[in-house]
Formats: structure tokens, sequence, C-alpha cells
């Protein structure tokens, strides 16, 4: 009996020591190691969303190319359609210079110069005045027989592409953001952007107010009195009724 009454304490010790070693087992963290093929595997993405979709500013050439020494002593019908198509594009951007090129070899020749000189009058009969229209020679081993080029520069907002879609966004179980999460913000930015070079440079200030007065109206507004011009007597309404 005696033996019994003393397994039976030493089991409950045992029990109560199993216990507590369970207890102070679940207070510590365990070291999970989690890989990319675990469920609670979240990766990071250290890029915001304006480096990840950015917003830029590209050059784009528009040109027309005419016949030089090989063309027609006077320009075409054709011809005088096609600078006139380009004059117009560029008279309705915010472009500041139309150049007419010609060949570098070409600079002393009668015939090429000519149709230069014939282009040159009709692009400023076309509206383009003289401070906005550029004569240069293209390059000086160019050839003879080589074209008239007339061109301009054209700054141009470039926007993402959102049409990636290669993750489900409706449930991800490891919360994480969509792989295109702020592009169409970026995009919708970028479209609403009326001039490209102001993503390169400010405008310059048109502000026409007298920064001295306003010196004058915020001195007085924090002395508490009167910031408006005091009116005399000729200035001042009247108010007629009538029955």
């Amino acid at each position: 009996m005696h033996d019994a009454h003393q397994i039976a304490h030493h089991g409950l010790r045992a029990s109560l020591g199993l216990v507590v070693a369970l207890l102070i087992a679940g207070c510590t963290t365990p070291d999970y190691q989690f890989s990319e093929d675990s469920l609670f595997y979240t990766p990071i993405d250290d890029k915001g969303y304006r480096e990840k979709y950015p917003i830029g500013v590209k050059n784009v050439t528009t040109a027309v190319e005419l016949p030089g020494k090989s063309g027609q002593e006077r320009l075409t019908p054709a011809e005088i359609r096609q600078v006139s198509d380009i004059v117009s594009a560029f008279l309705e951007g915010r472009e500041s210079q139309l150049v007419v090129a010609i060949p570098g070899s070409g600079a002393g020749d009668a015939h090429v110069l000519g149709r230069a000189k014939q282009i040159g009058d009709l692009v400023k009969r076309r509206g383009v005045p003289a401070s906005r229209m550029l004569l240069r020679v293209a390059s000086e081993d160019a050839s003879a027989n080589g074209p008239i080029v007339i061109s301009y520069d054209t700054l141009v907002v470039t926007v993402p592409d959102c049409r990636l879609w290669d993750t489900e966004s409706s449930h991800d179980e490891t919360n994480a953001a969509a792989s295109n999460f702020g592009c169409s913000l970026q995009r919708n930015f970028g479209l609403m952007i009326d001039n490209p070079r102001d993503l390169i440079e400010p405008r310059k200030t048109t502000a026409t107010h007298d920064a001295t007065r306003s010196g004058v109206v915020l001195d007085n507004y924090r002395a508490g009195k009167i910031t408006g011009a005091v009116r005399g007597k000729i200035e001042s309404a009247v108010t007629i009724t009538t029955d």
C-alpha cells in the first residue's frame, strides 16, 4: 500500500514537471525560417511606386525631307503641302525653333540655296517668325545630293504601361501589394501634364504684384491696422433710392 502511494506521488510529480516544461516552451519564440514557398512568406518591395513606375520626358524629332540638288527649281505642290503640314504642327506646339538644314556640300550650290530660300519664305508666310526659324548647314561632309531637312524637337511625357496583372489582386494570403500598385496613379498624373518642360524646370514667374506693397499690407495686418488703401471722398459711392 505504501509502495503504491509512493508510485502515484512520483507519477504526479513527473506529470507536473512535464506541464511546466510545456508551458516554458510555449513562452519562447520559435526561430521560424520562412522560404519563398512558405505560406507566410511576404516579399518586401523596397521601391516606392514613384520609383517603380516613373514619369519621364523624352525628346521626339519630327522631320520632313525634301530633295536638294535633285529637286526642281520651284517647289512642287506636293512639297508645298509637306512644308505647310509640318509648319502647322510646329505652331500648334510649344517648340521654340524650326530648323531648315541644307546638306554641307550644297552650301555653295545656287540651286540648293534657291530651294532652301523658297522653303524659308514659305515657312514665314505660314506664320513662323524669323526668330523661331534657323537655317543651318547639316554637316560639312554631307553630300550635295542630300536632302533639305525641315525639323523640330518636341518634349513628350512618357507614362508607365499598367496592363501588367500577373498576380491575383482580389485574394492574397501574403497581404502584399499588387504587382502594379500605384501604376495607374502615375499614368493618370503623367497624362494630365500640360507642358512636359514643367517636369524639367519651373516656369518663369509672371507675377505683376508689387512686393514692397505686399510687405506694407502684411505689416499693417500684424499691427492690427487697416490693410487697404483709404478711399477719398471722390471715390465714395452714393446710393440713390427711388420710390
